[in-house]
């Protein structure tokens, strides 16, 4: 391992505790978010968090190399609480919009107006503070979508995490 510098110690030191710190936030609101975002059959979560703008430093850092792009200080990042648990829901939002859709194009009218009614649910749940929009979303995404008509839904569903998306509808 190369000679750092005092100054250098000290910020591997602070982006290490910072990345750790991130890493515990997001485990933290990961295990309190999964209980009350069930997941259609198929779905999963997008992926768990990186944190490439912290691990690039430190791995700069311990190569004896300056901060990427010439930082003259290390950069660090902080999350506001909820963070990780929006993004969780992003990935509900987005399994249960492409179950409807991809029941309502089977034509599974019962199945696809459940997942609608799990989509509807989400203004019950503690998470819908960080959708202040939520109301828009369904008017605009799901309030519209029957048999025969699931066009609406295609522009949300493109910014999804395949991951999030139904086997069925990631196969159309």
């Amino acid at each position: 391992m190369p000679t750092l510098s005092a100054a250098s110690i000290g910020w591997l030191e602070e982006l290490r505790t910072n990345l750790r710190e991130a890493r515990e936030q997001s485990a933290q609101e990961r295990a309190e978010a999964e209980p009350i975002l069930p997941m259609p059959p198929g779905s999963t979560w997008g992926l768990n968090e990186a944190f490439p703008e912290l691990e690039s430093q430190i791995s700069a850092l311990e190569s004896g190399d300056d901060l990427p792009d010439g930082a003259s200080q290390p950069t660090k990042v902080w999350y506001e609480e909820g963070y990780f648990k929006a993004k969780m829901a992003l990935d509900w939002q987005c399994a249960w919009l492409s179950e409807a859709v991809s029941q309502y194009d089977l034509g599974n009218v019962e199945d696809a107006e459940y997942a609608v009614a799990q989509l509807r649910s989400f203004e019950d749940n503690p998470l819908v503070s960080h959708f202040p929009d939520y109301g828009f979303y369904l008017a605009t995404y799901v309030d519209p979508l029957g048999p025969g008509d699931t066009s609406v839904a295609a522009d949300t569903l493109r910014y999804c995490s395949t991951a999030s998306l139904v086997p069925a509808y990631r196969e159309q």
